[in-house]
C-alpha cells in the first residue's frame, strides 16, 4: 500500500510538473524541494498505515517532480559532449543516497531514518538559489537578458555565448511563427514532433518499471531474507546497492562515449540474465526448502542469487535506468518538453505502481521464481523494443531528432548527452544503495525521516542552478535564455551560434506545425505517434521485466530463495551491481550506441530470469523434502547471479536507454507532452506491475512469474530489433518521424 503510494502520487506528480515547467525549471525545483522535506517529516510522524501512504503519495508527488525536472534542466543546460555523463551524475547521486540510508537503515529505526532523509530536500533548497535559470527557458518567456546571463554564467565569465545564445533564441522564433499560439495544447499529443518521443520514452519507462527494479529498491531486505539462508539480508541490500551505485558510475563514464544503444542492448541481454537466474535460483529454494536432509548435506550456494541480483542491478543501472531518464529531455522538442517530461515521468510512476502493487500478487500466482522469469521476458521484449525502437542520440544536439530540419534547442552537446542521463541514474542508484544499507538498521519510519532531507538539499542546490535556455526561448524570454546558456557553456564560452540555432529551430518548429501545435490531434500525427510507440513501448518492457520486483521486494525475495544468505546483504549487493552497470552504461552509451546494449540488456535479462525462475522452481519442488535437503549442496548463489546478471542488464541498457530516448524521439514542440505521455505510461505499468506481481506469484508460483518475466524480456529484445531506432551521435531532430522511419526500413 505503501509502495503503491509513491509510484500513485508519482504519477500525478509528473502530470503536475510537466505544467509546472513551463513557469522555469529552476522555479519548479525550488517550490518542490521544502514540501518534499514535509512529506518525509509526516513519514517519520504517521501513526498508522493510512498517514504513511498518505505521505507516500505526497512524497512520491514531490520527487517525480524534482526528478523530472532535474533531468529536464540537466539535458537544456549542458553541452552535447557531456549531456549523457551528467545525466548520469544524478543516477550516482541517487545511488549514493540509497547505499546511504540501506547502511543507517541497518541500525536506525524508520522514525530516525526518515528525520535524517528529511534534511536533504533543506539543502537543495539553499544550494537552488547559487544557479541560474535555464537559458532556454528564460528565452521561451521573453527573459532575454536574463537568459544571457545564466548562459554565461553556465558557460563561464570568458566565454563567448553569443552564438549559441543566438541560436535559441532563433529556434524559439521559429517555433513559435511555426505552432503558432497553441503551442503546449492537448493536440500537441497527436502531433508527429510528440508521438515518437512519447512512445519510446514511454516504452523505456514501461520496461524500466517491469524489470525487477522496483521490486529490489523496495524489498531488498525482504527479498534477501527470503531467499539467502546464511546472508544478512541487510548486508545484501547494501552490497546490492554499492554495485548499483558502481554501476551507474560506470554508465556516467561509458554513456557518451560508448553510446546510449549499446548500454541498453548490454543491459537488457544482462538484466535477462540474471532475472532469469535469480527465478531458477528461486525455482530451486522452493522446489529443496523442504528436503531437511538435502538441506543439511549440501553446500551453501547464497551467493548465487546474490551474484544474480548484483547483475541485474548492475544492469540497470548501467543502462536503462539513468538512459531511460535521459531521453525523457533528449527526445522531446523544447516547447513541449515540460509536457513531454510530466507524460513520461507520470506514465513511469504509473507503471512503478502497478508494478510494485501487482508484484506480490503475480508472486502468490506463479511463485517467487515466476515472477522473475516472467521480468526477464520482460526483459528480453525490452531488448527488442530498444533494437527496433529506440534512436541513437549520442553526440546529438537535442533538436536534431527533428524530421524536416535541425531543431537545436538544447543546449547540451550531443557527445555527452547519453553519459548525463546515465549520471541521474548513477545517483539514483547511489540513493537506492544507501537507502539498502540503512534500510538494514532502521525501520520505516526511521528511514523516511531520513530521506526526507534529500528534497531540502534539492531545493537549496536549485537556487544555484539557471532555467534550460531552451525552455526560457520557448516562452518568449531571450535575455534569460541567454544568460543561462552563458551559464551553463561557462563565461568565456561563446554561444552566439548556439543561442541562434535554439532560436531558429523553434521559429522552423512554429513554422512547421502551424497554429495546432499542441492541441489534441497532435497524437495521432506522425511526428508523435512512432515516438509515443517506441518510447511507451520500452517503459512496458522496463516495468515488465522484474526490475520492479527486485527494486520493491528484494529483501523478501532473497528470503523467499535464498537460504544461507543475508537478504539485506544480497539487497545491497544488488544495490552496488546496479550502480555499477550505470557507471558502465554512461560510459558506453554515447561510443557504442543505444541498440546494443538495449540487446544486450534484453538477452541478459531474459537469460537471468529465466535462471532465477528455474531455481525458484527447484526450490519449491523440493522445499518439503528433508532428506533431498539435506545432501545437497546450497546453492544460494545461483539466484544471487541471476539477480546480479539481471540488475547489471537493466541498469547497463534498458533502465537509462528508455528514459533517454524520451528526450531524443520526440521533436522540440511536444516534448513535454511526449515526455509526460511516456513518464505516466511507465508509471502506469510500473504500478500495474506492482499490483499483480504477487497475484501472478500466487497464481503461477515465483519460479512462474520470473518465467513470465523472462518471456516478456524476450519480447522487449525483439521489439528493440525491429522498432527502436539507433540515435548515437545523431541530433535529436533527426529522431523524429522520418529519420526514424527510414533508419528502422533501412535497418
Amino acid at each position: 500500500m505503501v509502495t503503491c503510494g509513491l509510484d500513485l502520487g508519482a504519477f500525478v506528480g509528473g502530470i503536475m510538473g510537466g505544467f509546472a515547467m513551463r513557469l522555469g525549471r529552476r522555479s519548479v525545483l525550488i517550490a518542490t524541494a521544502l514540501p518534499y522535506t514535509l512529506a518525509w517529516l509526516a513519514t517519520a510522524l504517521s501513526t498508522s498505515v493510512h498517514m504513511i501512504s498518505a505521505a507516500s503519495f505526497c512524497g512520491g508527488m514531490l520527487i517525480c517532480c524534482i526528478i523530472m525536472t532535474t533531468q529536464v534542466y540537466v539535458t537544456e543546460i549542458a553541452v552535447p559532449e557531456i549531456r549523457g555523463c551528467l545525466s548520469s551524475v544524478l543516477k550516482i547521486l541517487s545511488q549514493i543516497g540509497i547505499l546511504i540510508s540501506f547502511s543507517i537503515g541497518a541500525y536506525l529505526n524508520w522514525y530516525q531514518l526518515a528525520l535524517m532523509v528529511a534534511a536533504a530536500p533543506i539543502l537543495l533548497f539553499f544550494a537552488l538559489f547559487f544557479i541560474p535559470e535555464t537559458p532556454s527557458s528564460l528565452l521561451l518567456r521573453g527573459k532575454d537578458q536574463e537568459a544571457e546571463e545564466s548562459l554565461q554564467w553556465l558557460r563561464g565569465p570568458e566565454a563567448d555565448i553569443r552564438q549559441e545564445l543566438a541560436t535559441i533564441r532563433t529556434n524559439i522564433l521559429a517555433s513559435k511563427l511555426f505552432n503558432g499560439d497553441n503551442t503546449g495544447k492537448f493536440k500537441a499529443l497527436l502531433s508527429k514532433r510528440m508521438t515518437r518521443p512519447v512512445l519510446i520514452t514511454c516504452g523505456l519507462m514501461f520496461f524500466q518499471r517491469f524489470t525487477g527494479a522496483n521490486l529490489f529498491n523496495f524489498y531488498a531486505v525482504k527479498m534477501f531474507k527470503k531467499t539467502f539462508r546464511t546472508m544478512n539480508p541487510h548486508g545484501g541490500a547494501i552490497a546490492t546497492s554499492v554495485a548499483q551505485l558502481l554501476a551507474s558510475c560506470l554508465s556516467g563514464m561509458l554513456i557518451d562515449n560508448v553510446g546510449r544503444l549499446p548500454l541498453l542492448m548490454i543491459s537488457g541481454v544482462m538484466m535477462s540474465i540474471a532475472l532469469a537466474g535469480f527465478g531458477s535460483y528461486a525455482y530451486y529454494e522452493e522446489v529443496f526448502r523442504n528436503s531437511s536432509d538435502l538441506m543439511q548435506s549440501e553446500p551453501t550456494y547464497d551467493w548465487i542469487p546474490l551474484l544474480c541480483v548484483l547483475t541485474f542491478t548492475i544492469a540497470f543501472s548501467l543502462g536503462i535506468s539513468p538512459i531511460s531518464s535521459l531521453l525523457i529531455g533528449e527526445l522531446f522538442p523544447l516547447e513541449y518538453r515540460s509536457t513531454g517530461s510530466a507524460l513520461a515521468t507520470s506514465f513511469s510512476h504509473l507503471c512503478g505502481f502497478v508494478n510494485v502493487k501487482t508484484a506480490t500478487d503475480f508472486q502468490d500466482y506463479i511463485g517467487l521464481y515466476g515472477l522473475f522469469w516472467m521480468y526477464a521476458g520482460i526483459s528480453v521484449l525490452c531488448l527488442l523494443f530498444v533494437v527496433l525502437f529506440v534512436p541513437e542520440t549520442k553526440g546529438r544536439e537535442i533538436d536534431e531528432m527533428d524530421p524536416k530540419y535541425v531543431y537545436v534547442t538544447e543546449i547540451a552537446v550531443p557527445e555527452i548527452r547519453g553519459c548525463l542521463s546515465s549520471v541521474l541514474k548513477i545517483l539514483s542508484q547511489i540513493g537506492i544503495l544507501i537507502s539498502f544499507s540503512i534500510g538494514a538498521y532502521l525501520n520505516w519510519y526511521q528511514l523516511a525521516l531520513m530521506v526526507a532531507a534529500a528534497p531540502i538539499l534539492l531545493f537549496f542546490a536549485l537556487f544555484f542552478i539557471p532555467e534550460t535556455p531552451s525552455s526560457l526561448l520557448l516562452r518568449g524570454k531571450d535575455q534569460e535564455a541567454e544568460e543561462s546558456l552563458q551559464w551553463l557553456r561557462g563565461p568565456e564560452a561563446d554561444i552566439r551560434q548556439e543561442l541562434a540555432t535554439i532560436r531558429t529551430n523553434i521559429l522552423a518548429s512554429k513554422l512547421f506545425n502551424g497554429d495546432n501545435t499542441g492541441k489534441f490531434k497532435a497524437l495521432l500525427s506522425k511526428r508523435m505517434t512512432r515516438p509515443v510507440l517506441i518510447t511507451c513501448g520500452l517503459m512496458f518492457f522496463q516495468r515488465f521485466t522484474g526490475a520492479n520486483l527486485f527494486n520493491f521486494y528484494a529483501v523478501k525475495m532473497f528470503k523467499k530463495t535464498f537460504r544461507t544468505m543475508n537478504p539485506h546483504g544480497g539487497a545491497i549487493a544488488t544495490s552496488v551491481a546496479q550502480l555499477l552497470a550505470s557507471c558502465l552504461s554512461g560510459m558506453l552509451i554515447d561510443n557504442v550506441g543505444r541498440l546494443p546494449l538495449l540487446m544486450i540488456s534484453g538477452v541478459m535479462m531474459s537469460i537471468a530470469l529465466a535462471g532465477f525462475g528455474s531455481y525458484a522452481y527447484y526450490e519449491e519442488v523440493f522445499r518439503n523434502s528433508s532428506d533431498l535437503m539435506q545432501s545437497e549442496p546450497t546453492y544460494d548463489w545461483i539466484p544471487l547471479l541471476c539477480v546480479l546478471t539481471f540488475t547489471i542488464a537493466f541498469s547497463l541498457g534498458i533502465s537509462p536507454i528508455s528514459s533517454l530516448l524520451i528526450g531524443e524521439l520526440f521533436p522540440l514542440e511536444y516534448r513535454s507532452t511526449g515526455s509526460a505521455l511516456a513518464t505516466s505510461f511507465s508509471h502506469l505499468c510500473g504500478f500495474v506491475n506492482v499490483k499483480t506481481a504477487t497475484d501472478f506469484q500466487d497464481y503461477i508460483g515465483l519460479y512462474g512469474l520470473f518465467w513470465m518475466y523472462a518471456g516478456i524480456s524476450v519480447l522487449c529484445l525483439l521489439f528493440v530489433v525491429l522498432f527502436v531506432p539507433e540515435t548515437k551521435g545523431r541530433e535529436i531532430d533527426e529522431m523524429d518521424p522520418k529519420y526514424v522511419e527510414s533508419l528502422c526500413i533501412n535497418r
